[in-house]
């Protein structure tokens, strides 16, 4: 539509310039003059529209020329791009082909190992659902467990209170047990020491009858001293350590003692133990110095007698000896405590 226009408008253009032509023309007005020369004015003004016409034919053929010329340029340029575009757009097209191939191929390795993962998930869902499975059956059990474990417990805090108060009364026992082992102890001691104090005045019948009955005193001491030890799970006769048999059956305890309303702890219980079995070691290994030195004494008394009276080799000195010799090494052995 806007070529039609501007052919209007061209036209428009040609008839404003014929009209101009026309009255700026040199011949025209000197035909106006004379009646012969005007009936050529048609022809005049014929004559300037066909130079008009061939001028603009002109115009319009160099115009036509060179717009072809243009278009055929351009055809051309086109033509080279189209066919660089086409070389250009056929290896695109061949990479777009090779690109689509792999991709193909990476969508098939893709889905093939989006399967397996599948496959891989339900198996660890499965195995996750059977292991939550053994957990709730674990819980169970645990709370039945539990449940026997706490009615075990309970019967156990019975039998260690039933324990303890039969360990409280079995201490009370033994107290009062060692009490009078010790003072049966310390009466056959002073019996001892009243005879030898009456060896300067006997005679030599009496003497012997004085030390056999001493000897029987004396083991008749050895055996209150092993019943005493006999208390804490131990003996005379044997090589256990005394103070290992009291901590492990003090630490059997589970409760702490009380007593007069006061709780007492086993490693204090033993420790004052342990105070109180020194003591007496001491006090024991004093009254073995004692009988020692009472016994060479006698020795001397008896050895003073033989003196002055003739006696046979197998006299009452020999024999007494052997036997007191005897009886040192074994109360020795037997008495001593040890403590590390």
């Amino acid at each position: 539509m806007n070529v039609f226009a501007e052919r209007k408008e061209h036209l428009r253009d040609m008839v404003n310039m014929l009209i101009s032509e026309i009255e700026n023309d040199y011949f025209i007005p000197q035909m106006l003059v004379h009646q012969k020369s005007a009936d050529f004015i048609p022809e005049r003004i014929t004559e300037i529209f066909f130079d008009l016409i061939d001028q603009e034919f002109f115009q319009f053929t160099a115009f036509v020329t060179g717009s072809l010329e243009d278009v055929k340029t351009e055809t051309h340029s086109s033509s080279v791009i189209l066919d660089q575009d086409k070389i250009s757009n056929h290896r695109t097209v061949n990479i777009l082909k090779l690109q689509n191939k792999q991709f193909k191929m990476d969508c098939d390795v893709n889905s093939s190992k989006l399967e397996n993962l599948k496959q891989q998930g339900k198996r660890n869902i499965d195995e996750i659902n059977h292991k939550l499975k053994q957990i709730e059956n674990s819980i169970n059990n645990i709370h039945k467990n539990s449940s026997k474990l706490r009615v075990s417990l309970q019967k156990m805090e019975t039998n260690i209170q039933s324990e303890r108060e039969l360990f409280e009364e079995t201490i009370k026992t033994q107290k009062f047990e060692m009490k009078q082992y010790m003072q049966q102890a310390l009466d056959q001691i002073r019996s001892s020491a009243d005879d030898y104090q009456m060896v300067k005045t006997q005679s030599k019948s009496k003497l012997k009858k004085m030390v056999d009955s001493y000897q029987m005193k004396n083991q008749s001491l050895v055996n209150s001293m092993n019943q005493i030890m006999f208390l804490f799970g131990s003996s005379i006769d044997s090589n256990s350590d005394v103070q290992a048999q009291i901590t492990l059956f003090l630490k059997n305890i589970y409760h702490p003692l009380v007593i007069a309303d006061k709780h007492i702890r086993t490693d204090s219980i033993e420790r004052s133990i342990e105070r109180y079995l020194k003591r007496k070691d001491l006090v024991h290994q004093e009254e073995i110095m004692k009988i020692r030195k009472m016994e060479e004494k006698l020795e001397n008394e008896i050895e003073h007698a033989h003196a002055r009276k003739v006696c046979s080799p197998l006299n009452l000195r020999a024999i007494y000896a052997n036997r007191k010799k005897q009886s040192i090494a074994k109360t020795t052995k037997r008495v001593e405590f040890r403590f590390e």
